[in-house]
């Protein structure tokens, strides 16, 4: 794994190189220009250099904080590389000044508000860029190393997931982009039906081909904000769109249903009727308990993802 750290305080950046070392023995990259050499660690002229340092050793636990300098081609140079983490390091306000007053020499007069607010516009344009390719998050609002330590721990950097997402993850995403194409006016609601770990289809709810989109007015129901009439929606459910898509001949025994959102009770009976073996869903809905009986009488598997990887510790 190689770790990209990029954040504007410096002391933040610090205890996690130092927690990365002491508890996962990583190995700090650098570039010859931008670090102290008693800091230790590799040393190269050019990013290019240490990409292809990295891409060597990509067994290895490396990490580097050099990144705040890349152009964006560069970073993304780094990004397509699979075995790299970028890592954003958000600190309150206060830790910044504090870093950053720490920096200066002894004899440098003390930081007013005005001086500091133009020193971090400048430093977070610098790195703006940067920091929204971030791949995790994690804010530090604490005074002191141990108790950030805490959080890093907690956040479980190192996890393998970070860099190659488990199938259920992988799979739920997939969901929840094709979500993005609802037209309906209700909810976002997105569903992938895989086959031995294959898609084989997948679904977002909303008005049927040739018919006015939802959210352009072409459902009533749903448009009118009214909690009854469902018999009159005319919307198709995730669900049923991605199994009209599969079609019965192509789901197999071990099809597996990812949705967003639980199944409603009306698309439950068409997921048992088209013989798939488990459906694993993100959130819930208010007829689980319904569905959930229904599964269980017709030999139907049904979960709740979970994942302990977060984006934003």
């Amino acid at each position: 794994m190689f770790i990209a750290l990029v954040s504007l305080d410096k002391n933040t950046v610090q205890w996690t190189l130092q927690y990365l070392s002491r508890e996962h023995n990583f190995t700090q990259l650098e570039l010859e220009s931008q670090v102290p050499k008693e800091r230790g660690g590799q040393r190269f002229d050019t990013h290019t250099q240490m990409i292809e340092y990295a891409t060597q050793h990509w067994q290895s636990n490396l990490v580097t904080t050099s990144l705040h300098s890349c152009t964006c081609s560069d970073v993304d140079t780094f990004l397509r590389r699979p075995f790299t983490l970028l890592v954003a390091l958000e600190s309150s306000i206060e830790n910044i000044k504090k870093s950053l007053t720490q920096q200066l020499p002894p004899s440098t007069p003390a930081l007013d508000l005005a001086a500091f607010l133009r020193w971090f516009d400048g430093a977070y344009r610098a790195q703006r860029d940067t920091l929204s390719r971030a791949q995790l998050n994690i804010y530090n609002g604490h005074e002191t190393e141990d108790a950030f330590v805490d959080v890093l721990r907690e956040a479980n950097i190192v996890d393998e997931q970070r860099i190659r997402p488990s199938w259920d993850t992988y799979f739920m995403e997939l969901a929840d982009l094709a979500s993005q194409r609802s037209n309906c006016m209700k909810r976002r609601v997105g569903a992938v039906l895989t086959q031995d770990k294959r898609v084989v289809s997948t679904g977002y709810n909303g008005t049927p081909k040739g018919l006015l989109n939802c959210a352009d007015g072409g459902c009533k129901r749903c448009n009118s904000g009214v909690e009854m009439g469902f018999a009159e929606c005319l919307c198709l459910h995730a669900e049923e769109n991605a199994l009209l898509e599969a079609g019965r001949g192509r789901i197999g025994e071990c099809a597996v249903l990812y949705c967003n959102t639980c199944p409603c009770l009306g698309c439950a009976v068409k997921i048992v009727q088209t013989g798939i073996s488990q459906v694993v869903y993100n959130h819930g809905y208010r007829v689980d308990q319904k569905t959930l009986e229904l599964f269980r009488n017709a030999g139907v598997v049904l979960r709740q993802y979970s994942s302990n990887i977060t984006r934003v510790c």
